[in-house]
């Protein structure tokens, strides 16, 4: 992350990074050429960021955008929050002052490291609902999810799941089923759909932790629910251990954070 200091960009870029980093180099050229006001060319996929510290008023009427992934959040009472949060998680030690200052950033920044969260510094869309902060930003109702930590849980869950109804059903490695065993639909039909669902709780973990789309976000969160009510139907007429039937119901409270309704 390349941040602006008050000695100007090209200041601040030149002495970005450490020495023994590899982009040290580049961060330093790129700063040097910055202050001569010259173009420059860094490589594809290098990331940049700015930090603005004067209010920017912008002259061209456009629709305004409701908050995802990229946004960030930088009103006082908003970094208010995330002091008070991160304090509570013994990141952040300093006073509750809604000022986005160094404490703030690199307490912002140290959870956003164990979180899984790409690691800026700044109080983004992801960080603030990692953080449990509002789900209401200038009047926009952000979508229910599950922050990346919480979707790992119900995917391992639902992976051990699977793996219970394979050994309770003798279902080999290879998926092959047991000849001397006899299978009814419903067996199968659990099976089926336990494992769809771990799939399918799989790839919601990559969007928690990649996409940068709220409202497809939101969209893939109901399609966890919809695969979950599949083995909510399933279960009841199966053949189930007592111990994947607390495995379920276990899984079905972590998924109410995606549905209010769903318990």
């Amino acid at each position: 992350m390349l941040v602006c200091g008050r000695g100007g960009v090209g200041a601040a870029i030149a002495g970005a990074g450490s020495e023994r980093s590899p982009a040290s180099g580049i961060l330093a050229a790129l700063g040097n050429l910055l202050s001569e006001a010259r173009d420059v060319r860094v490589p594809a996929g290098t990331p940049l960021a700015v930090q603005l510290e004067q209010g920017l008023v912008l002259s061209r009427r456009g629709m305004a955008r409701a908050p995802d992934a990229f946004t960030i959040f930088t009103a006082t009472d908003r970094i208010s929050a995330a002091q008070q949060a991160l304090a509570q998680q013994n990141y952040y030690r300093g006073a509750v002052n809604g000022q986005l200052d160094e404490p703030t950033r690199r307490a912002l920044f140290e959870f956003q490291v164990d979180k899984g969260i790409t690691a800026t510094g700044n109080l983004d869309w992801r960080t603030a609902q990692a953080l449990g902060l509002s789900s209401t930003t200038g009047g926009t109702t952000a979508a229910a999810t599950l922050s990346p930590e919480q979707a790992s849980l119900v995917r391992r869950n639902a992976q051990a799941l699977v793996g219970r109804q394979r050994q309770d059903m003798a279902i080999s490695a290879g998926n092959r089923l047991d000849t001397r065993r006899g299978y009814t639909e419903d067996d199968v039909e659990l099976w089926f759909a336990l494992s769809a669902f771990a799939d399918n709780a799989s790839l919601y973990e990559q969007l928690a932790r990649a996409s940068g789309n709220v409202q497809g976000f939101a969209s893939a969160g109901k399609a966890l629910v919809a695969a979950a009510r599949r083995v909510d139907a399933a279960l009841p007429r199966a053949r189930t251990s007592a111990e994947l039937q607390n495995g379920w119901s276990s899984i079905r409270a972590q998924l109410a954070g995606l549905d209010l309704t769903y318990r």
